[in-house]
């Protein structure tokens, strides 16, 4: 009997080593899904950017991202309530730049090879009273797939009604 569960155990491991080894050198480990929503805005760049970065008036009027709290102990990163039609998920994101074009920001599901993703939010003068809004995002993991098959259209238009809600606000 104990025979039996020593094979038992080192075949679960050997097998386990071999399907992880599999993964991380699978192509649909290292796929990556990105899309990038564009907003012409009449007004200044530093007075998006000043709406963009003023996480604490968020729910006031970011449709897409309802809430964005600093963490006390960890200021680069924030809580995060994100809604796409009509559900809300919240996550905690790790910020990767910020300045004075904007901000970005990685998360990832628990483990983060499940899934990850990369948002950046950057504003560009185009003149003295005009910019463009450029909100990236990118995905990969095992479930990648998944998510963008049931979720991408839902956040992409969430996003478009984000820059839209910048848009109302400062002009």
């Amino acid at each position: 009997m104990r025979t039996r569960l020593q094979i038992l155990l080192v075949g679960s491991i050997l097998l386990g080593t071999l399907l992880t080894a599999w993964w991380l050198h699978s192509p649909l480990y290292h796929e990556v899904r990105a899309v990038t929503s564009f907003t012409v805005i009449n007004a200044p760049a530093d007075k998006v950017l000043g709406v963009l970065t003023d996480f604490k008036k968020y729910p006031e009027w970011n449709p897409y991202i309802v809430e964005a709290v600093p963490r006390a102990d960890q200021p680069a990163e924030l809580g995060i309530v994100e809604r796409t039609g009509n559900r809300s998920r919240s996550h905690t994101v790790q910020l990767t730049r910020f300045d004075m074009n904007g901000f970005a920001w990685s998360g990832s599901t628990t483990p983060g090879w499940l899934l990850s993703w990369n948002e950046s939010f950057t504003v560009t003068e185009i003149d003295a009273t005009h910019c463009r809004l450029e909100v990236s995002q990118s995905y990969q993991g095992a479930l990648l797939r998944s998510y963008w098959n049931y979720y991408n259209q839902k956040t992409l238009s969430a996003v478009k009604s984000m820059g839209l809600a910048v848009k109302k606000r400062v002009e």
